[in-house]
């Protein structure tokens, strides 16, 4: 039995961008340029022309006009609907991959038949038709939803669920730390609001990582749940994504970076007490 652990990723969706101006078009609409060849692959964000993130996509290449959109499935109707109305006369089709898996890996896999997206050291995604992520997958222990979302966390990724649309620049999901940005391409929604918060080098508000004690009786936080100062009273943040792992919870979520070195309680009838943990990368202004 392979030391390796996966788990078919029910929440991600794949999406093809097809046509002669696929490529071409998704240049103008992310924040970072497609993959130059086949198997490589990006994350970017696409947003609204304040600059406020709208969707988080992992770009994979698949073809000299093709590439696929790794996308939430929770927000995907109404981030398709509006991305084809900027499509407009150029040639390009954007459609949903019903025969195409996403898996992810605590570890790194090799699989010749689909597309292997190193994240880092402890994590890989695995994308491709079924059946061959099914081959790829075969004699690797399976694992929970909760054990990748927390392996993401400790990594430092962003989601963008519901409640997180539009409600942030890439800035303040550290986007720019993730490689997810470029500030010498072409222009893109918002491109202006972006590359000033760059330029003027500080961002007050910035994702961050906190643990907690986790109570069996209450819910695990959700998405745009409210993070307090230790007074309890005046808001400093709101909850990018949670998981827990027995009695222990983690979460990354966006606040203040002012009230870091007062407390911060995760809010509710009984505030949880949260206590700042590092990213991998860093996290400051």
């Amino acid at each position: 039995m392979s030391s390796l652990q996966y788990c078919t990723l029910q929440d991600r969706v794949c999406v093809e961008a097809s046509g002669t101006d696929a490529v071409e078009f998704l240049r103008g609409q992310l924040t970072n340029d497609p993959p130059a060849q086949s198997g490589a692959w990006i994350t970017a964000a696409w947003n609204d022309a304040r600059g406020r993130v709208r969707a988080l996509f992992d770009v994979l290449r698949t073809g000299d006009n093709r590439c696929v959109l790794i996308a939430e499935r929770e927000t995907l109707d109404a981030v398709l609907k509006a991305l084809r109305m900027y499509v407009l006369r150029a040639k390009v089709e954007l459609r949903v991959l019903d025969d195409w898996r996403v898996a992810a890996v605590l570890g790194e896999v090799h699989g010749a038949e689909v597309y292997r997206l190193p994240v880092a050291a402890s994590l890989t995604r695995i994308v491709g038709p079924d059946d061959a992520v099914e081959r790829a997958l075969a004699g690797i222990e399976q694992t929970s939803p909760q054990r990748i979302e927390l392996e993401e966390i400790r990594l430092g990724l962003p989601r963008i669920r519901e409640a997180s649309m539009l409600q942030y620049v890439p800035q303040m999901l550290n986007l720019d730390r993730l490689g997810a940005v470029s500030f010498t391409k072409g222009c893109y929604p918002g491109q202006e609001v972006v590359a000033r918060l760059h330029h003027r080098g500080a961002v007050k508000r910035r994702m961050q990582r906190f643990g907690f004690e986790y109570d069996d009786a209450r819910e695990l936080p959700a998405a745009g749940d409210e993070l307090v100062a230790a007074d309890g009273q005046e808001s400093v943040g709101e909850v990018i994504r949670a998981a827990r792992e027995g009695a222990r919870g983690e979460l990354l979520a966006v606040v203040q970076l002012d009230a870091l070195g007062n407390g911060i309680l995760l809010h509710g009838r009984e505030p949880i007490p949260l206590l700042h943990e590092p990213l991998p990368y860093d996290g400051g202004g």
